[in-house]
């Protein structure tokens, strides 16, 4: 996932860890600050990924980064729900 334009995914990447206990990884080389990995390590279901949304909506928002709050999870959701054929 790319951090938004001027941010340091690090940032992201230690609030969402030391903050909410989501563990995510950072990218490598050239991409190193720029973007972070969701389910980097072992078996990931669809809940855990609503996890890692909501710890990174709300680890943007510590940052002060502009963005309607809930957006991620609402559209998460919908995803779920339509390939599920809910």
């Amino acid at each position: 996932v790319r951090a938004p334009e001027g941010m340091n995914a690090g940032d992201l990447i230690r609030i969402m860890n030391q903050r909410y206990g989501v563990i995510v990884a950072g990218g490598q080389d050239d991409l190193k600050g720029k973007i972070f990995r969701i389910g980097h390590v072992g078996y990931y279901d669809y809940f855990d990924l609503l996890v890692s949304i909501s710890a990174l909506e709300m680890a943007l928002a510590e940052l002060g980064y502009p963005f309607e709050n809930g957006a991620g999870m609402a559209a998460a959701q919908g995803a779920y729900m339509e390939a599920s054929g809910l």
